[in-house]
């Protein structure tokens, strides 16, 4: 972050990755689909398989106190059918790393980032399933696009922070029976899905909290919405943040494209024809 700050070349809307190893060594992975190796991580960033992590959001970061996440890289070993076989070095996404103060005190899964997507309003043509209130098989959907609205709520000495996201979802498959023309049965689909993102949301926010690290900014919306609150609690901010700081999610999700099939495709063996 000091060399980023100070040279004026870099440009701060670059993605940044964790990778293991040294950033080097990123460098010489084979490319089979792309040109360049970097094209693989613009990827990632451009299509939101993982957060799109720049240097601004970073240096905005540490002017709060330097508590962030940053997508983590992963690589192994892989046999492609389309190389012969042959087994080559693969680069792919993981969790998040947390950072508390600028050093590396953490890490979450992908589920968990998930959650921080929702929270940061980054989740787009993302699949997420559900099981019918029927019959309890699944359903995917894909999820278009998504917004997020945080904002703190204080009563008395309690802080809340209440995060409200939207969502369009669309149905991309079933295994259900479940009767779509119902519009009881879809508000209960959109249900399942609210709360499975409420879920995600709370799991994420328990991860930084364990480790008192603000990486969500809340602290800067404190500032925004209330100053003279957040002049109170700034110099403890974490310890508050930890111990005292409730989270409130709000989510709303409406399915608004089912496809002309109403209900699931099965596959039915021919009928035998009697002979005579």
């Amino acid at each position: 972050m000091e060399f980023i700050s100070r040279e004026p070349r870099f440009h701060i809307n670059s993605n940044l990755y964790i990778a293991p190893g040294k950033a080097k060594e990123i460098t010489t992975f084979p490319v089979i689909f792309e040109r360049f190796p970097v094209d693989i991580l613009l990827a990632y960033s451009r299509e939101l398989v993982t957060l799109d992590t720049t240097a601004k959001d970073c240096l905005v970061a540490t002017y709060y106190g330097g508590d962030m996440i940053i997508p983590m890289l992963r690589t192994e070993t892989k046999t492609i059918p389309s190389e012969k076989k042959q087994e080559q070095n693969w680069l792919g996404t993981d969790g998040v790393a947390i950072f508390k103060e600028g050093k590396l005190v953490d890490t979450i899964s992908a589920y968990e980032m998930r959650g921080a997507m929702w929270i940061l309003g980054k989740m787009r043509d993302a699949e997420i399933t559900v099981n019918a209130p029927t019959d309890g098989k699944p359903l995917d959907f894909m999820i278009n696009q998504s917004h997020s609205k945080i904002k703190p709520i204080i009563e008395g000495n309690q802080i809340t922070m209440h995060i409200h996201c939207k969502a369009d979802a669309s149905l991309i498959s079933s295994q259900s029976n479940i009767p779509l023309q119902d519009p009881a049965q879809i508000k209960k689909l959109e249900d399942s899905l609210e709360e499975l993102v409420k879920i995600r949301i709370r799991k994420a926010i328990e991860s930084s909290q364990k480790v008192g690290a603000d990486v969500f900014q809340f602290g800067s919306y404190l500032d925004w919405y209330v100053p003279s609150v957040w002049k109170e609690v700034a110099p403890r901010w974490r310890k508050v943040y930890r111990e005292n700081v409730k989270i409130a999610p709000h989510v709303e999700i409406t399915i608004k494209r089912l496809g002309t099939t109403k209900n699931p495709i099965r596959f039915h063996p021919a009928e035998s024809s009697s002979g005579g």
